[in-house]
């Protein structure tokens, strides 16, 4: 942070307080303090643990169901895992966006508080045989909500049909803006009924959503440690070959790859809110749904791992009803051009161009970057 501050006199012509001072400053009239990342900060077992006795008893029932779903979660992934080992036309598997990958990533000092270019993996690991699938791509390709996420899905799911794959069960955490919504729902009907196949998807226990697939980000996170990084293919190339045996296959998404899914879901989708028994479908409580051509243009879905199906109709809603062949639809790109950054973080990069923290050889990638005065803080939908 000192490092920083003199920089900023040096550009400003200010003369610099001296370190001692800065710190006495720093630390006794600024409000001020560094963030530790908590994960599952809202966990149950995090309250149960922490709470007083009274605390305790009125949440008991509430801690018990909590456990209760966790342990059927990780059973149901085992016994697909088992079943998927049996049967190759079965396919288990667990996916999830890794955290973001920074560019440039670099050890210099003044680069950690620059803002930098994101760079997006999304993994799907096999639970059968440790197969470990990367699609990745940066923010001026695509976002990271859930057209993308529904576009690498898409793309995995054709490819093992192919291999003769006539069932899916995906496990995933629980993130509204990625996994659980109309348009990944949407999507997954979609592709049931073109190739005549099952998928279900199961949503773990919020707070205890660790599975296999998080190995992959390790590995990752790992083999990337001490090496500096400035441009997508050089993270493309790094994950490639991060794993020596079973090396993870990196599929890389261009914005051709990406389909509007809110579009989709518009266009397929007329009930979204009451299910066959005209009970409010409540989206954000569905632990499985499932997506299957013997039911087309249905849902089968449950709010507790262990109740038989609920089913909602798609194209029904109170007395009207529309027919529809989604092997007949057409599905329409995400972007038309490149995404542009903020002039902010376009800036950022420029200064690190000009202070040789990014190479020469890099530089015309970063200047040819397209960005825009419009601040995207969230990317996520």
């Amino acid at each position: 942070m000192y490092g920083l501050y003199l920089e900023y006199c040096e550009q400003n012509n200010i003369q610099p307080a001296t370190e001692s001072i800065y710190g006495i400053i720093f630390n006794t009239e600024f409000n001020f303090s560094f963030f530790i990342p908590k994960k599952d900060l809202y966990d149950i077992c995090n309250k149960y643990d922490g709470g007083t006795a009274e605390e305790r008893t009125e949440m008991e029932e509430e801690y018990q169901l909590h456990r209760k779903n966790k342990h059927i979660g990780r059973d149901l992934k085992n016994a697909d895992k088992q079943t998927a080992k049996q049967n190759r036309e079965f396919c288990a598997a667990v996916f999830d966006l890794e955290q973001i990958l920074p560019l440039p990533k670099s050890n210099v000092g003044m680069a950690y508080y620059k803002l930098k270019l994101s760079t997006y993996n999304f993994t799907i690991f096999k639970l059968a045989n440790s197969e470990g699938h990367c699609y990745m791509w940066y923010e001026s390709v695509g976002k990271r909500g859930s057209s993308e996420i529904g576009s690498c899905l898409m793309r995995f799911i054709d490819l093992k049909v192919h291999e003769d794959t006539r069932e899916f069960s995906f496990y995933s955490d629980n993130c509204a803006g990625q996994n659980r919504n109309k348009y990944i729902f949407s999507t997954y009907s979609l592709l049931a009924q073109k190739h005549n196949i099952v998928i279900r998807h199961t949503f773990l226990e919020k707070g205890h959503t660790q599975t296999e697939g998080d190995s992959m980000h390790s590995v990752i996170e790992r083999a990337s440690k001490l090496i500096p990084l400035f441009t997508p293919d050089q993270w493309y190339t790094l994950v490639r070959r991060a794993k020596r045996s079973k090396p993870y296959v990196v599929t890389e998404m261009d914005k051709e790859n990406f389909f509007d899914l809110k579009a989709l879901a518009k266009d397929t989708i007329l009930n979204w809110d009451r299910d066959v028994e005209n009970e409010k479908v409540s989206i954000n409580k569905i632990r499985i749904l499932e997506g299957t051509l013997k039911f087309p243009n249905k849902f089968l879905f449950k709010y507790d791992y262990n109740e038989p199906f609920r089913t909602i109709d798609l194209l029904t809603k109170g007395r009207r009803t529309i027919d529809l062949d989604l092997k007949n639809i057409q599905l329409k790109q995400c972007y038309k051009g490149a995404i542009s950054i903020s002039k902010k973080k376009y800036d950022h990069l420029q200064f690190l161009c000009d202070k040789g923290t990014i190479p020469t050889r890099y530089r015309s990638f970063y200047k040819n970057l397209q960005y825009s005065n419009v601040s995207r803080e969230d990317d996520s939908e």
